[in-house]
């Protein structure tokens, strides 16, 4: 009784959350009402539960003061990047007291990824359960876009409950290096973050160690930008991030952040990717991304033309071939300058031959079905290359193959549609992926299956809990994919009790 008693307040680890710490030791907090509903108090990404004070006060300083409990077991720091000063005083406040109006920065498209999922780490669950018997969740793991662990460089899994943690740790699947990477970077910005001036200052100097730094203390911001849009294209993880990152408002808003020493707001994840770039270039410098005096070099890429289709060559065990043989050559689809160069003859004769025998239909109708196979094969390999854009966007990189087609082949063309037609308008904002409409749909019907195992109603206000987020993105989802508004239709309705 007494080891189940003290198991609550041991620290297991200084990774774990505050959250976890005060729920363990205390329990969950009440609800609070938030914009007319009530959800669970929780803080930076869900890493601090209670207020601090409580918890400090609580342990009589053995889990440390408060700012020390902020700093080093929560992504308070983290969350504070994003928030001008007088809204990380109103935040501090709020997660020390739980008293006062704070509000956090509001959620990127491209963070649709990890929202609403609680992921952990198989290994870290195991060695918690093992130690104090009890589930326990580290800081890390909250971050947004963090899909491996730090420590062990395995990919983090949603939590099943009371699953068998020993096959589910053997199991694991080791993450990439550059999941592994963004998720080193991560703590490493939360802890630099603990002074946003120092912060700024330590970006500074890798500014300069990868030459980015003029001698008047100005910043290359043109070259930087071609760099890091270069380097998020090549390791962000999530498409939508890697889109976000090309722009070159994503670049600025780094160089702005480091001018301002850490008074104005910009996304972590943009310094988290900002440290991988420049610790890559400042470790390799043949690694840089861009040239000195002049922007990213563009490797453009070469479109289908009908004068670049190579022939078919005939293959039969024969290294010579004769004039007799120019009828066998025609008939096999080879042109008339490959004949001559088969045949060891001049154009002038093959031309002549052609003429005589009447072979120009022939080979007139062999081009046209080699033009056809190539224009088809050009097609197709653009829409592998890119599977989420439109016909239009396809006929821009192969305008030429589309006009051949469009012209020669046009039936074939119109059966080729595309895969997926992205949206316009304020809906990409909403879906901004070709793999969003998916991802909400089935994070819809894991929350309803999980409500209904607790035997729960599955109600809008229920999804929007389970979600962590509001009543107004739920209605923005089902307005922009009607599959949205069907699920959600028939998750209601069918936990609907008909009145008496």
């Amino acid at each position: 009784m007494l080891e189940a008693a003290v198991a609550p307040l041991v620290v297991w680890d200084m990774a774990e959350s505050a959250a976890s710490l005060s729920i363990r030791a205390m329990g969950h907090p009440p609800l609070q009402r938030k914009g007319g509903r009530l959800c669970a108090p929780d803080l930076a990404n869900g890493t601090v539960s209670w207020p601090v004070d409580i918890l400090a006060a609580l342990g009589n300083g053995f889990y440390g003061t408060s700012d020390e409990i902020l700093d080093t077991q929560s992504l308070f720091n983290y969350c504070a990047i994003a928030m001008r000063p007088e809204g990380r005083v109103a935040l501090r406040k709020r997660a020390r007291t739980g008293v006062g109006s704070a509000k956090e920065a509001s959620w990127a498209p491209w963070q649709l990824a990890t929202v609403g999922q609680t992921l952990a780490c198989p290994i870290c669950r195991r060695e918690a359960w093992r130690m104090i018997g009890m589930p326990a969740e580290c800081w890390p793991h909250r971050a947004p876009l963090v899909l491996g662990c730090w420590r062990h460089g395995v990919l983090l899994v949603a939590q099943e409950g009371f699953a068998d943690l020993t096959v589910q740790a053997k199991r694991s699947c080791r993450a990439s290096q550059d999941i592994l990477t963004f998720a080193q970077n991560t703590v490493r910005l939360c802890g630099l973050a603990r002074n946003f001036s120092d912060t700024a200052d330590h970006f500074r100097k890798l500014l300069a160690e990868a030459d980015f730094l003029r001698d008047d203390g100005r910043f290359y911001a043109a070259r930087f930008r071609a760099a890091y849009a270069t380097y998020g294209s090549n390791h962000a993880h999530e498409p939508a991030l890697r889109k976000a990152i090309q722009a070159p408002q994503a670049g600025r808003a780094v160089l702005d952040w480091v001018r301002s020493a850490g008074e104005e707001s910009v996304h972590p994840v943009y310094l988290v990717l900002a440290l991988g770039m420049l610790d890559e270039v400042v470790a390799s410098p043949a690694a840089s991304f861009a040239p000195r005096k002049c922007g990213v070099q563009v490797t453009r890429r070469r479109a289908w033309s009908a004068r670049t289709v190579q022939s078919l060559r005939v293959l039969d065990g024969r290294s010579h071939y004769g004039r007799s043989d120019i009828p066998y050559l025609a008939a096999h689809g080879c042109e008339p300058a490959e004949i001559a160069s088969l045949c060891r003859l001049s154009r002038d004769i093959v031309w002549r031959t052609v003429r005589v025998n009447k072979l120009r239909p022939l080979i007139q109708k062999a081009r046209h079905e080699r033009l056809r196979h190539s224009a088809r094969q050009a097609w197709q390999r653009a829409r592998v290359q890119h599977p989420n854009r439109s016909s239009n966007v396809l006929r821009s990189l192969e305008p030429r193959a589309f006009r051949w087609l469009w012209k020669h082949d046009r039936i074939w063309l119109q059966s080729q549609r595309a895969e997926f037609t992205p949206v316009t308008g304020w809906r990409r904002q909403v879906l901004p992926t070709a793999g969003s409409r998916q991802r909400i749909l089935a994070k819809l019907r894991q929350a309803a299956a999980s409500q209904q195992a607790r035997g729960g109603r599955c109600t809008r206000a229920s999804l929007t809990r389970a979600l962590s987020i509001t009543p107004y993105i739920l209605k923005q989802w089902a307005q922009a994919s009607a599959e949205v508004a069907e699920l959600l239709d028939h998750l209601t309705q069918s936990a609907r009790v008909p009145r008496r």
